[in-house]
């Protein structure tokens, strides 16, 4: 069973995520904060992320960031409402420092679920 991490400061979105991706057949686990994710990637491994982009404490483009300079190569989903910005550019800026993916909130679960296959998939293929 994939893993999945979610990263997200909105506790119900974190939550619903949680839940929705449990019943599409995954093992997700939620933090709150784009600061724990290192300890929850030290205590378990995780085939995919999902991170929120505006976040109080440390927000997503520095986790995405961490993540990229530290060597990860594992898939990264981001999400933003935009906060101070407009979504698409929040949006577009993870991608470029190496989000897989980028979705604008409110996400529709549907997209999420596919945009996961595809990163899942991605990772397969990719070169270990």
């Amino acid at each position: 069973m994939k893993k999945i991490l979610i990263v997200d400061d909105d506790l119900e979105v974190n939550e619903m995520l949680v839940q929705f991706l449990r019943g599409s057949g995954y093992d997700a686990q939620g933090v709150s904060d784009g600061r724990l994710v290192s300890a929850a990637l030290d205590a378990s491994p995780f085939d995919l992320i999902i991170t929120d982009l505006i976040m109080p404490e440390q927000e997503g483009i520095e986790t995405i960031m961490n993540l990229r300079n530290s060597g990860s190569k594992i898939p990264i989903i981001a999400i933003s409402g935009g906060g101070r910005f407009r979504p698409e550019a929040s949006l577009h800026m993870a991608q470029m420092l190496g989000a897989n993916c980028a979705l604008a909130k409110p996400v529709a679960l549907s997209s999420l679920l596919e945009s996961v296959k595809d990163c899942l998939k991605e990772q397969k293929k990719a070169p270990q």
